[in-house]
């Protein structure tokens, strides 16, 4: 069991890993949420050959110039930034000895990084099918380049909340439903192609796209290396913390396999601490 770099309140990875030292955590997934730190690397790398295991996900570091981060852009400068900030990543990975680098999925619009985390300008779309195609040339690019550096790359699914339908249909984000995900793992077709099941996104967009997300986590398992593991209401992804009565708990113990993250972000030690309990019994003491 990780826990997200997003679950300490902190401004920096030196600070980070102080605040994870105090609190006995030694195995962080670096994430999404710091801001630009050019001493972010080197701090990590020290960390590594310290007391700490790393995983590497999506966006960290955080480029000094923000971009969004989208491998299905039909921005050439987009795509470009985005591919290059992978591959630098499973090189980091491949330093760090992680197992895997996970990317988020990708997007069929044109997106800045204001747009993030609300309702996404239905005029910066593109079309779906054409997202659909350069996400796919990206990852097996990026899987390619992975097998080479000993480094797995996990894709992990989308969130759609309602306010990000267009007419009712889910146009803009990519690998929310579980027939996509089990299609798309089909057509890459790689022992080192797999997913990063967010649980908390699977549930708000079974909410908004009408399926149980019961059934997805087992659909997907397959393919299924890792878990972020949050809780939310259903209509936004809000990353909370959570305990044993959270819908996915039951669900764990079919996946004592898999690498699990704590997303839930902000916490205080007290919460850290009962996910981490709640994730230990349900899966009888990892």
């Amino acid at each position: 069991v990780y826990v997200s770099s997003g679950a300490f309140d902190v401004g920096s990875v030196n600070e980070l890993l102080g605040v994870a030292r105090d609190w006995g955590i030694d195995r962080i997934e670096l994430s999404s949420g710091l801001p630009p730190d050019a001493a972010a690397l080197d701090v990590a790398r020290a960390g590594a050959r310290d007391d700490f295991t790393f995983l590497v996900h999506n966006y960290f570091p955080a480029p000094l110039e923000p971009f969004v981060l989208n491998l299905a852009s039909g921005d050439a400068d987009s795509l470009r930034a985005s591919r290059s900030h992978c591959r630098s990543s499973i090189d980091l990975c491949a330093e760090l000895a992680c197992p895997f680098y996970s990317v988020h999925a990708g997007f069929a619009a044109r997106l800045r990084p204001e747009h993030l985390g609300r309702k996404l300008p239905p005029e910066l779309a593109m079309p779906r099918d054409e997202a659909e195609t350069i996400f796919e040339d990206s990852i097996g690019e990026l899987v390619a380049y992975g097998e080479r550096r000993g480094v797995r790359l996990l894709v992990e699914n989308n969130v759609v909340a309602p306010f990000n339908l267009q007419q009712g249909h889910n146009e803009l984000l990519l690998l929310a439903e579980p027939s996509e995900l089990v299609d798309f793992a089909s057509r890459i077709g790689s022992p080192t192609f797999g997913y990063l099941i967010d649980v908390a996104h699977a549930y708000v967009s079974a909410t908004t796209l009408g399926f149980d997300p019961v059934p997805f986590l087992k659909q997907v398992k397959p393919w299924t290396a890792a878990l972020h593991l949050s809780a939310n209401d259903g209509t936004r992804d809000t990353n909370d913390p959570f305990g044993p009565d959270a819908w996915f708990i039951p669900h764990l113990e079919h996946f004592k396999d898999v690498i699990m993250v704590v997303e839930a972000y902000r916490l205080r030690r007290e919460q850290l601490e009962a996910c981490l309990k709640a994730i230990e019994n349900a899966v009888d003491e990892i």
